[in-house]
């Protein structure tokens, strides 16, 4: 009878502990910064907010910087929405800077997978609904098409353009870069036009 009671509290002492480690509040893996409102979470704010793992990120009217734990920067753009893991970014729409500062930064679209391994390293990645643009500012970076093994390196001034068509590859095509490059930019100037009149008004 003794050791029943012993093996109860046992178990009893036992899930109590996985209860209260299941309970623990979740870690912080960074920070957004913005000098306007930016969306972060289930937040609006101004300024400054923590990130956790799986948030949702949306700036606004000027680009909002997320520095994360694990040393990887990245700047989401102008109307630009994605969401913040511990180990990349999700960018959803618009577009997003990654760089490299010793440790590796990703950046993962609809359609691929962009990388910064080496330090000094910096590119933007452009998203639409059904189109994906790299453009490589400095070092290099490693990108692929998302269900696929192959990687391509780009150099700086390089730039690719995917297509949600399925088509294999990444052939380099920089006019269709640059195509698809201004029509994110002029998304992004449009905004920045309708927040100035706003403020006229």
């Amino acid at each position: 009878m003794v050791w029943f009671r012993q093996g109860a509290l046992t178990v009893v002492a036992v899930v109590w502990c996985a209860s209260f480690l299941l309970a623990a509040p979740p870690r912080p893996i960074g920070i957004a910064v913005g000098e306007l409102n930016f969306a972060a979470g289930t937040s609006t704010v101004r300024g400054q907010a923590t990130l956790f793992d799986g948030d949702p990120v949306r700036s606004e009217f000027l680009p909002t910087r997320l520095h994360l734990k694990d040393g990887s920067r990245y700047v989401l753009g102008i109307a630009s929405e994605g969401t913040v893991y511990r180990d990349h970014l999700l960018l959803r729409s618009g577009s997003a800077d990654l760089m490299s500062a010793g440790r590796p930064s990703r950046v993962v679209s609809s359609l691929a997978s962009v990388t910064a391994d080496t330090a000094g390293s910096a590119a933007t990645v452009y998203a639409t609904k059904d189109t994906v643009t790299v453009l490589v500012r400095k070092g290099e970076m490693k990108v692929a098409r998302l269900g696929s093994a192959r990687v391509t390196t780009l150099g700086a001034g390089k730039a690719v353009t995917l297509k949600s068509d399925g088509r294999n590859g990444l052939a380099l095509d920089s006019d269709t870069a640059v195509v698809e490059v201004a029509r994110v930019q002029g998304d992004q100037l449009a905004r920045l036009t309708e927040a100035a009149q706003d403020v006229n008004c």
